[in-house]
């Protein structure tokens, strides 16, 4: 994945970070147009999410001013996105954010945007699923992250229940809410948490002074 952001970078003449970010949105537009598709398809009168075909089009199109579209890579960065987080159960996007490269791609200043490694994700993951009694008892669960991020923490959790209750109704009757102050950053937390396969939404929003940023993304 880092080798493809370098292809896409030389090619775009733009920094690492910049081109990510313009990958991020693109695959955010993107997919948000391929919901609606599917919302349509499965006879829903109204679009869940606030952006319609017509909107992700007019985004796409400005993204693609900022970033050298590569059909090739555009595909074959999501595709290892997908197997890393499917196939893997990894966070490859935090994994990215470790290459020295990918310095000064997140807010590392006042608002302290500091990211958890997926090793401690996953621990605490495995510290509220293994604790003595804890079974599923067929009540809808909500996991709430106030500082979500990229959504590692959401992701840990959805690996681990799936480890413990493989293919069984705990998986799917878990609810994840992700609540994120940036929205560059949120979107890449709603593209993780579709990609997984998780039930839930994204909220770009200040936890703390519940002031929000963006409508809430399905």
């Amino acid at each position: 994945m880092l080798q493809i952001l370098k292809d896409l970078s030389n090619a775009s003449n733009t920094r690492m970070s910049e081109t990510f970010w313009n990958l991020m949105e693109y695959y955010f537009y993107d997919t948000m147009k391929s919901c609606e598709q599917i919302s349509k398809g499965l006879g829903f009168k109204e679009n869940p999410n606030p952006f319609d075909a017509e909107d992700c089009d007019s985004k796409i199109e400005e993204i693609l001013k900022r970033i050298e579209f590569n059909e090739e890579l555009f595909r074959e960065f999501m595709i290892k996105w997908t197997e890393g987080v499917m196939e893997r159960g990894e966070d490859p996007i935090n994994q990215l954010m470790g290459h020295k490269e990918m310095q000064g791609t997140l807010n590392t200043g006042k608002a302290g945007q500091f990211f958890t490694p997926p090793a401690l994700c996953r621990l605490a993951a495995q510290m509220t699923e293994d604790h003595p009694g804890k079974e599923w008892d067929g009540i809808t669960e909500w996991v709430i992250e106030p500082s979500a991020g990229f959504g590692s923490m959401l992701l840990a959790d959805f690996k681990v229940l799936n480890e413990k209750y493989p293919g069984e109704a705990p998986c799917r009757s878990r609810v994840y809410v992700a609540q994120e102050l940036y929205r560059r950053t949120a979107m890449v937390c709603w593209l993780q948490m579709n990609i997984a396969g998780m039930t839930g939404y994204v909220d770009c929003i200040d936890s703390l002074q519940r002031e929000r940023y963006d409508d809430r993304w399905f």
